[in-house]
């Protein structure tokens, strides 16, 4: 590996995705911009071999040259004709073929950089071979290209002062504002501008033009020979894989599917130190690659190409593997785990001279186009699609070292099956991401061990959540921790997750009955409520300071302790709980409390009748919690209160089961069935006697 001086150009399509995104759902549409597009790589190609540069590689819209210069053998002068010859070739032949001339007409901008590189064969050891270059000119160049205007050529400093006088009199230096988007993501903070067509005088364009009459044949053999009835769209049941694609033939169009973004940091300029090092920096490599091609290959994900220190993996969904969104980002919390590990090996530690390498990661889910485009013997995997553009803005923007970012539509998702499924990959998902000011993407620091530790504490919190759901229910006080394993709380919780919510200005709240004693009801209530709060610690009682007495009520999150205690976020603490009104009547514990579904957390009407507790009391619509073995009034009176409170946990827990199980396995005898009331009054526990 040596290193090589050269000029990188990166030439991009700024509104290919606008036009992809537009056609999604029109497949004609979409296959006729696939075969432009096909057709404009097939010429580019041939304009780049021309001018005898490089075309490294594809990557979606975008075109990595290489011109190299190492013996002065190529003027940067002659490159910049490279560069405005781009420009013409798009402008003045491509979008003027006449079969394309009723489609939207593709727009270029383009970014240079000059300065030294390495050449490298990656073999990661799971996939073939693939060439890339390392080295900051690559960068650089691919960073400045996506900030240029449309027919905009940005170039760096070093690249500016290989001109001659004549050129950089055409080139105007960029304003502050122009670059602060990009300017702390490079070195260097002098960039310049130019349009295509002001940089050479129109005789010289018109050369420049008719120089590429053999180009100009090929797009247009290539455009009429090329039917759009040959380009299928295929589902994907299997992982996907870009073996056998190609346009004129099959292509993969995703409906769901996710991409990552993962790129080193740190790990370029090691090389521009002394070059004496490439060798160890060379073995170094081979380790990296290799954590990326293995982290991808045993997430069931797949390569889709490197980019220098840089993969771009793709995920999808297929029989017997894990929800793709659980692998991809198991896939990025692995490669955060292992290149921490790889900078405290020894032998890396002496490589790298103890200095650091780190890596940020991007991840996005959506709608993905995946193919084989460029000419024969020289074609790229391609993955079209705003999701892929969306994670290289996680991880180019917003990624920190050893930060993985998701956006929005990511974010939402994972909160969508946590809430709906509850499955305890999701759960943890949803708790390690958290929010990135206001602007709508999420980040995370964690690796694979915390995340896999984050996932037994949720299922272990599941587990005892259903284990308090199907257990016996109290039947005395002695019994109620033996039989359910409902304990109480005492000094020692954690008193900093317990909540207090203000009271709803709409609830009506009755008057205290007369007819009894305040002084008397009040005693009992403060000792029953000091029961309750052993057993459920999120719940508070509150009197309200009227002149004419109300009855007293009990507000809260009703969790059980056993189950609060093992939550580790507000999150499934609302997972877990329901928010409750409990109103203590005034003839209380002759009669019993009441339980209302504060926010009517439990819709009903996606239940049975036959299992929907529903009940009416003081024209208030309560939860029905009678005892699974009989009803309430069989209970002692110092447990019913518990045993009530419990009975209305387990409705809602029930009530969330139900919707993924269509399943309704809490004991319970239908109500107002006359069956239902014969038993009970065989066993002696009917009320109304």
């Amino acid at each position: 590996m040596d290193r090589i001086s050269g000029v990188h150009l990166y030439v991009n399509i700024k509104n290919l995705m606008d036009i992809i995104n537009k056609e999604e759902e029109k497949d004609d549409d979409l296959k006729r911009t696939l075969h432009r597009l096909q057709t404009y790589f097939v010429g580019h190609t041939k304009l780049i071999k021309k001018y005898s540069g490089i075309v490294e590689k594809y990557t979606g819209s975008r075109s990595h040259i290489l011109l190299k210069n190492e013996d002065d053998n190529i003027s940067c002068n002659e490159i910049l004709e490279i560069a405005v010859a781009c420009f013409v070739f798009n402008n003045n032949i491509f979008n003027k073929l006449t079969k394309y001339s009723k489609y939207p007409k593709f727009s270029i901008h383009a970014g240079i950089d000059y300065g030294d590189y390495f050449e490298y064969d990656i073999d990661d050891g799971v996939n073939e071979s693939e060439f890339t270059t390392i080295g900051r000119v690559a960068n650089n160049s691919a960073k400045i290209q996506s900030y240029a205007p449309k027919n905009y050529i940005y170039i760096t400093k070093k690249f500016y002062e290989k001109l001659d006088n004549e050129f950089q009199e055409v080139f105007v230096e960029l304003t502050e504002d122009e670059k602060k988007e990009f300017n702390d993501k490079i070195r260097s903070k002098i960039f310049y501008k130019a349009h295509y067509n002001e940089i050479f005088d129109k005789d010289k364009m018109v050369e420049i033009e008719e120089g590429l009459s053999d180009v100009k044949e090929r797009v247009e053999k290539e455009s009429n020979d090329f039917n759009i009835l040959d380009i299928k769209f295929e589902s994907c049941t299997k992982k996907i894989s870009f073996e056998g694609l190609s346009l004129k033939g099959r292509n993969k169009k995703l409906e769901n599917a996710g991409v990552i973004c993962a790129d080193i940091r740190g790990f370029t300029k090691l090389f521009y130190e002394n070059d004496k090092n490439l060798d160890d920096l060379s073995e170094v490599m081979e380790d990296i690659y290799h954590i990326m091609g293995v982290a991808v290959l045993d997430s069931g994900g797949t390569k889709v190409q490197y980019q220098g220190d840089r993969i771009i993996a793709i995920y999808n969904d297929f029989s017997d593997a894990e929800n793709y969104i659980i692998r991809m980002l198991k896939a990025a919390f692995k490669l955060n785990e292992k290149i921490q590990n790889l900078n405290e090996e020894e032998k890396i530690k002496e490589r790298l001279n103890n200095r650091k390498i780190t890596i940020g990661i991007g991840c996005s889910s959506g709608k993905v186009i995946a193919t084989r485009l460029g000419m024969n013997g020289n074609k790229d995997n391609i993955v079209l699609s705003d999701c892929y553009k969306k994670a290289n803005k996680c991880e180019d923007i917003y990624a920190d070292s050893n930060e993985i970012v998701i956006g929005k539509e990511l974010k939402d998702i994972i909160d969508s099956k946590a809430g709906e499924s509850e499955i305890p990959e999701f759960l943890a998902l949803q708790e390690l991401f958290t929010a990135i000011s206001t602007n709508g993407y999420y980040v995370t620091t964690a690796t694979l061990d915390e995340f896999n530790e984050l996932v037994e504490q949720k299922k272990e919190l599941k587990n005892s959540a259903e284990e308090l759901f199907i257990s016996d229910e109290i039947s005395s006080h002695e019994k109620q921790i033996s039989n359910i394993g409902l304990k109480p709380w005492g000094d020692k919780t954690n008193n900093q997750m317990l909540k207090t919510h203000n009271i709803n200005d709409s609830l009506i709240i009755n008057d205290f009955d007369s007819d009894y004693n305040f002084s008397r009801y009040l005693t009992l209530v403060k000792n029953d409520f000091n029961i309750v709060k052993k057993f459920f610690p999120l719940l508070k009682l509150t009197i309200l300071p009227t002149i004419k007495p109300k009855e007293i009520f009990i507000t809260g999150k009703l969790i059980p302790y056993e189950v609060f205690k093992k939550c580790n976020s507000d999150s499934d603490i609302n997972r877990y709980s329901i928010y409750i009104l409990a109103t203590y009547p005034s003839n209380f514990n002759d009669e019993n409390i009441y339980v209302e579904d504060m926010y009517k957390k439990i819709d009903w009407s996606k239940i049975p009748y036959e299992h929907q507790h529903l009940g009416s009391y003081r024209n208030k619509e309560i939860l029905c919690t009678h005892h699974e073995r009989g009803e309430i009034n069989s209970i002692s009176k110092s447990e019913r209160t518990i045993a009530i409170l419990f009975s209305a946990w387990k409705l809602y827990i029930q009530y969330k089961e139900f919707q993924k199980t269509n399943k309704w396995t809490l004991k319970g005898l239908p109500h107002g069935h006359i069956e239902a009331i014969e038993k009970l009054k065989l066993a002696g526990s009917y009320y109304k006697r």
